[in-house]
């Protein structure tokens, strides 16, 4: 439902749309099966949490954009911590408005468990937009 609003909003105003999605990764050990692969594939971790997290998200995202006319979109995978790394991309974008998704959580729930819309959007520099 984001990227519909996303798409829709970008299609209305003739903006560029970037469309980001966030692997969190912990350089936690790998087993040896795993080390073996990458290896062999000539794959960093990274590169493989990408393919195998977000990729496909990114690429239904692009389809949609596309399938709604826009042909000014910008896929932006990142690994780390989720809203931390919205913000920066953000930024360093220099984008007017973020619309990103929300769980659904209560106002309250969504503050103590401190969600990423939660925190995406109180520390944002530009407007956001939540969509449930």
């Amino acid at each position: 439902r984001a990227a519909d609003a996303a798409i829709d909003l970008a299609r209305r105003y003739s903006a560029k749309l970037y469309i980001t999605a966030v692997a969190e990764w912990q350089d936690a050990r790998t087993d040896e099966e795993l080390e073996r692969f990458l290896e062999i594939e000539q794959l960093s971790k990274e590169e493989f949490v990408i393919a195998e997290s977000v990729k496909d998200i990114l690429e239904d995202a692009k389809n949609l954009a596309r399938a709604a006319g826009l042909q000014d979109v910008t896929l932006i995978p990142r690994i780390g911590k989720p809203a931390r790394s919205i913000l920066q991309t953000a930024e360093s974008m220099h984008v007017e408005l973020i619309v990103m998704g929300t769980r659904g959580r209560g106002e309250i729930e969504g503050l103590m468990l401190g969600s990423v819309s939660h925190r995406v959007a109180g520390a944002a520099k530009c407007a956001c937009l939540l969509i449930r």
